[in-house]
């Protein structure tokens, strides 16, 4: 079945988005976004994306354009509050096993440098 298009206004777009924005905040808060700007066409290839704490929606379509919010909402939340963290956590390990493996590696050169004088 193929999605209806709805035509409606920009101003009314902007009014549902911001709408729809402040529900998002109810159900799942979230400080790292704080506004929702429609810009049809604007982004060229992109449905929409978070710039700083502004969520930028580029659907020409209402019904695609509130999808857009929500899929941004969260992926933001996602990627702030777990992504990022997590990856935060693992670059500390890859930098500490980076150090020791260096240790490692120098220890052994002086080994064999001592073994090549002999």
């Amino acid at each position: 079945m193929k999605q209806k298009t709805l035509k409606v206004g920009s101003a009314d777009v902007q009014t549902v988005l911001e709408n729809e924005f402040a529900k998002l905040e109810t159900l799942i808060p979230f400080d790292g976004v704080t506004a929702v700007l429609w810009k049809p066409e604007d982004g060229g290839k992109l449905s929409g994306e978070v710039v700083d704490s502004v969520i930028y929606v580029y659907e020409e379509d209402l019904n695609s354009a509130v999808d857009t919010l929500k899929h941004e909402y969260l992926d933001c939340v996602l990627t702030r509050k777990i992504i990022n963290p997590l990856a935060a956590i693992v670059n500390i390990f890859i930098e500490d096993k980076t150090r020791q493996v260096y240790r490692e590696k120098e220890r052994i050169v002086e080994c064999l440098l001592k073994l090549s004088r002999t």
